[in-house]
């Protein structure tokens, strides 16, 4: 998903390569809204939304387009934690696994380990 702010050029549609301002300028408020409830991967800033509606107020966004942004915003917030914990998992993984190898010099060849390194097998 991708958050787009009002200089976001869009690389899609009928509208590809002008920016949200630009689109919203011509009096194109509706796809902005249209994009937010049929494609999975747009999504803005709440504080966008406001913006936009408060600089171009006619027509209004329905409630449906709100909902449907903000259960985006949610889902992508959770995507992140979630890449967050894993992450996390990840770098716990690795850091148990190198403790095995405490002994190791990088700037050796296997065969030019110390003895210790040897040892710990």
């Amino acid at each position: 998903m991708k958050s787009y702010g009002l200089d976001s050029e869009l690389t899609f549609g009928q509208y590809r390569g002008l920016t949200i301002f630009q689109i919203l300028e011509k009096g194109f408020k509706a796809y902005i809204g249209w994009c937010i409830l049929n494609l999975d991967h747009f999504l803005m800033d709440s504080s966008t939304l406001s913006e936009i509606e408060e600089k171009f107020p006619e027509p209004k966004f329905g409630e449906d387009i709100f909902v449907a942004n903000h259960k985006k915003n949610v889902a992508r917030f959770n995507e992140k934690r979630q890449e967050a914990k894993d992450y996390q998992a990840w770098r716990q993984q690795q850091n148990e696994f190198n403790s095995y190898f405490d002994n190791y010099n990088d700037d050796l060849d296997a065969d030019q380990q110390s003895p210790d390194f040897w040892n710990q097998f």
